[in-house]
């Protein structure tokens, strides 16, 4: 059986294909059981993911796709950050209890990530261990589109009510779909952006159940965001040229993340 590298957190190991996956169950189980905040369940973090691949230039779609390792290892990073918690993975926009310690760190943890991806992938590291750290990467920039992660003091029935209503099957659909690639220019700004655009519904999201339509634009706007966030890493890290021949990756539409924060 072949071995995969895989990083959790700093320290990177071997691990048998098989053992990860026995891994992955008990981790599940162990999730499952707890009590912790998350935005989306692992499975739409995936879902979310894979939406997103579908609309990539076949060239870097096929990066992903022509090694189950390295799909594997891309899938596995969206989730990592839930069971590894090291960064935070919200932004307080608005407190409706008590006090924050913080503004949050997921824009922070968003640009950590994608600039160790840029630097991984000038450095022509393989391609599973890039993949990997943009899991993580498109980890923090979907939590960001979720309304429940900007603002501090829902209860855990409440954000476990979301989660559990938090799916989309059929994108993309009628009203939503890709709108084509935009420049990230500043990760922090990008995730603020994000932020900012999802917190008009959180009061909607802490219904329960939360309307079907607060799910479906911000599932949208994650899948947008994911797309745009992993061209823009391969755009930024090789250059116009090089991400056109290696990955067919044209000139961007517009570009995003240059204003309301760039700290």
């Amino acid at each position: 059986m072949k071995l995969v590298i895989i990083f959790l957190g700093q320290n990177p190991f071997r691990i048998h294909l098989g053992t990860l996956f026995v891994l992955g169950f008990i981790s599940a189980a162990l999730w499952a059981s707890a009590t912790l905040a998350i935005a989306w369940w692992p499975e739409p973090h995936k879902a979310i993911g894979r939406n997103a691949l579908e609309v990539l230039p076949e060239g870097l779609k096929k990066a992903f796709e022509s090694d189950p390792e390295i799909l594997a290892a891309l899938l596995w990073g969206m989730v990592e950050p839930d069971y590894n918690r090291i960064e935070d993975h919200r932004i307080y926009l608005k407190v409706i209890r008590g006090t924050p310690k913080g503004p949050g760190g997921v824009h922070t943890a968003l640009e950590k990530y994608a600039k160790r991806a840029e630097e991984m992938i000038r450095a022509r590291e393989p391609m599973n261990l890039i993949a990997f750290v943009l899991g993580q990467a498109a980890h923090f920039i979907q939590d960001a589109n979720v309304p429940l992660h900007t603002i501090y003091g829902d209860t855990s029935a409440q954000h476990r009510a979301y989660e559990e209503a938090a799916y989309v099957w059929d994108w993309p659909g009628e009203k939503y779909g890709y709108k084509g690639f935009f420049l990230v220019k500043n990760y922090k700004c990008f995730a603020y952006e994000a932020a900012k655009r999802s917190y008009p519904y959180y009061d909607k999201a802490l219904k329960n159940p939360p309307p079907r339509g607060v799910i479906e634009k911000t599932w949208d706007d994650a899948v947008n965001d994911t797309a745009n966030l992993w061209l823009s890493i391969f755009y930024r890290a090789l250059g116009p040229e090089k991400a056109l021949e290696l990955y067919g990756i044209s000139a961007p539409r517009g570009e995003l993340g240059e204003g309301w924060f760039c700290g």
